[in-house]
Formats: C-alpha cells, structure tokens, sequence
C-alpha cells in the first residue's frame, strides 16, 4: 500500500555534533525480488519462545514510583517522555532517531528502547499498544544481540491479551524488500564514542486508518515503509481510527527478579532526536513547538534529561535516557 500522509521532513543543515552520526544498519544489501520479503529464518523453538515471552511486553503499570515497594511482582520501568494524554487530544503517530546500544539482559529480563503508540492504560480493562525500536532480550529470540523489533497486543473483554512480536502471529503485513524485521544490528553505539542511529515512525494512514510502520537509516530522504498492522486488529480497541491515548519515546526494561537490567548505554548518554508527534487533523509537530505536548517520566535508576528544542538541526529537538538498573527495591 502507498501512506496516503507522509510526516513533514525536518532537513539537516551543515551543523555537526559531537555525536559523529552513521546509520545502524539492519536492512539487506540487496533487494528481495519484487513480492517477496526478508524474513529472519526461525526454528518451531524461536516461536515457541517469542509467544512464551510476549505477555512480559504488558505487565502492569510504567508508574514505578507509585509501586509498592515490597510487591515482588514485576513492573515495565520506563524512562523517556510521553505525549500528554487528555480526552481533546489524539495522536496520530510519532517517530525520532534513537541511538542503538547493547546492554547486557539476562533471562527473565528484556532492555529495550522503543517508541510505544497506545490506547488506554497498562493497567486498564482494553489496552492497545504498537511498539517498534530496538531490544535486546534473551528469552524472546534466544541470543544477547540488539535486535530491531516490534510488537502489537490488545486486551480482550476478559482481559486476556492477543498479539505477538513481529510476525510470529497474524497481524503485521511487511512489505518492504529490503528491511527485515528481528535482525540484528550490525552498528552498535559506545558510550562517550562514536553513535548509529536508526530512525523509525509509527503513523496512522489518514485514510485505511492503518498503523504504518516506517524506517530510515539517513538523515535525509524520504522515510521507507517497512509494513502496517491493518486497523482491524483494534476493532474495539483503542487504536481505531481516531488514533492512539498517548505516544511513549525512550527506554523500557523489565525482570522477573529482583535485579533490573541496564537500560540504553547504561548510562546517560543514550538518547532520541528530531522527535515528531502527528496530531488532529494529521499534523506533524516538531522542533521547538513539541516540548508543551510532553512529559518526563523516570525513577532512582533509570534518569532522563536535557529534554528540549536544540538550534541544531541535526538534534531538533531531543533527551537522553539511561540507566545502570540495580536492585528493584532502589529503583522505586
């Protein structure tokens, strides 16, 4: 299919950064035949593991700070900013640059840094929820690699949730011939040195009401469509055609100990630029205009910070995020 909206593209000017930017690339060096796609070459195991782990990408509430801190139940930690949610606001999309890292997750815990479009609350009766970015996840794909991912889910009325990561199930239509999804990246950033970016856009198509799920390991040129999760899938759901509650950018973890995973460099210097929004009537806001549609949210062991509008076109407007982890009961 062919978007019938494309977001406003923000140009880079001759500014340079001390970032020193490349792409992290994970698409093929070659085309697939036209009609075919990339598909990453999976055993009965990987998809028995991946359906095993997907229920861990919607355990409970990002508001760690109102956790009590002696349930033993565990949480997504979420450090980054979220669109603010009210009932006059609809989002339509959103998308940035997101530096890609290899932090270390063990089993039963996931690290990832994604841009999440939802319907509702985690902890409300009917969530919806498309998430794209990157993660590194042991349990779901078997190796400790930084993995381009995504993943959809909805609750049902008895609140079970449907979905899956990537392909494993029904749902998300790839298109595209070159970018494959669960593939490694073969670019990783390094903490104080060089950085890779990938950049990556949810948004929702003005007229099939389509959840279109774009990419671009440029800087320039017109963002590439990967595939889409047809509305349906939200049929009495959140993520119909009015578009999504909020839109999340930053970094999510998660364990089923009481450890918890680095999150992005594990430090403080892993971070989302040129951040968009699309809101009603399909309107693309950046740049210096976005910062009063966003909030921060973070705890003791994953931070976020210097969220604001750069001069520089290269960084428009951006944060970073991160964090070492550590013992839960610190975390909260």
């Amino acid at each position: 299919m062919r978007p019938s909206f494309y977001p406003r593209h923000q140009e880079v000017s001759n500014a340079t950064s001390d970032a020193t930017p490349s792409a992290a690339f994970v698409g093929l060096k070659e085309h697939c035949p036209t009609g075919t796609v990339p598909i990453r070459r999976t055993s009965k195991e990987d998809q028995l593991r991946a359906k095993a782990n997907f229920r861990q990408q919607f355990y409970g509430s990002y508001s760690v700070k109102a956790n009590d801190p002696h349930n033993d139940l565990p949480t997504i930690f979420f450090a980054g900013v979220s669109a603010k949610s009210d009932s006059k606001k609809r989002y339509h999309g959103g998308g940035g640059y997101v530096s890609v890292y290899n932090p270390v997750a063990g089993k039963g815990q996931f690290t990832a840094s994604a841009i999440s479009i939802e319907g509702g609350l985690p902890e409300e009766e009917q969530f919806s929820v498309i998430r794209v970015g990157w993660m590194v996840n042991l349990d779901a794909f078997g190796t400790n690699a930084t993995r381009f991912y995504t993943i959809w889910g909805q609750t049902d009325e008895e609140g079970d949730f449907h979905g899956c990561y990537d392909t494993v199930c029904a749902g998300f239509v790839h298109v595209s011939t070159k970018v494959p999804l669960g593939f490694t990246f073969t670019k990783i950033s390094v903490a104080k040195g060089p950085q890779y970016y990938v950049k990556l856009s949810v948004i929702q198509d003005k007229i099939s009401g389509n959840w279109l799920l774009m990419y671009n390991e440029n800087e320039e040129g017109m963002d590439s469509l990967v595939g889409y999760w047809p509305s349906v899938l939200f049929q009495g759901g959140h993520l119909v055609k009015d578009g999504a509650a909020t839109v999340r950018l930053g970094g999510m973890t998660y364990s089923n100990t009481q450890n918890l995973p680095p999150m992005g460099s594990g430090k403080d210097d892993s971070h989302f630029r040129r951040i968009s929004l699309v809101l009603d009537p399909w309107v693309t806001i950046g740049g210096d205009q976005i910062g009063e549609l966003l909030e921060e949210a973070g705890s003791p062991c994953y931070t976020v910070g210097d969220d604001s509008f750069k001069k520089e076109a290269f960084w428009g407007y951006s944060f970073w995020f991160g964090g070492p982890g550590g013992e839960r009961s610190q975390c909260l």
